[in-house]
């Protein structure tokens, strides 16, 4: 034992610092918002699933949704996170949807406004 001390004997100037780098001095995790409370522009309603950016549950009720959806009559102006216009070409729609008739199956759930300042995420 004492001669492996000995043999061990130069290496003791690194326990401090192994000791150290043990130490974490990582900030914590900040919580981000859910990908969906960003959605915000032309919207394209898809009929098949498989096709779309994201599955969606239409809520009945707002206290239930993630997202509460103000439908814009321009393009122009949804320009705010839970503002869409509903498109009907493809090609002109920043994201795709699709309903989905099992809460469970989708991305997030969205419930529509009729007031622009309750458009938003819930989260």
């Amino acid at each position: 034992m004492i001669s492996t001390i000995k043999t061990l004997r130069p290496f003791f100037f690194l326990l401090p610092l192994g000791l150290l780098m043990g130490a974490s001095t990582a900030p914590a995790p900040v919580a981000t918002p859910p990908a969906y409370c960003e959605l915000y522009g032309a919207v394209y309603v898809e009929q098949q699933a498989a096709f779309a950016n994201y599955r969606v549950f239409l809520q009945e009720n707002e206290a239930f949704a993630d997202l509460i959806v103000f439908r814009e009559d321009g393009e122009a102006f949804a320009d705010r996170p839970g503002f869409w216009y509903i498109t009907d070409v493809k090609a002109f729609a920043d994201f795709t949807i699709a309903f989905e008739t099992n809460e469970g199956m989708a991305n997030f759930s969205i419930a529509y406004t009729d007031f622009r300042s309750a458009a938003g995420c819930q989260k």
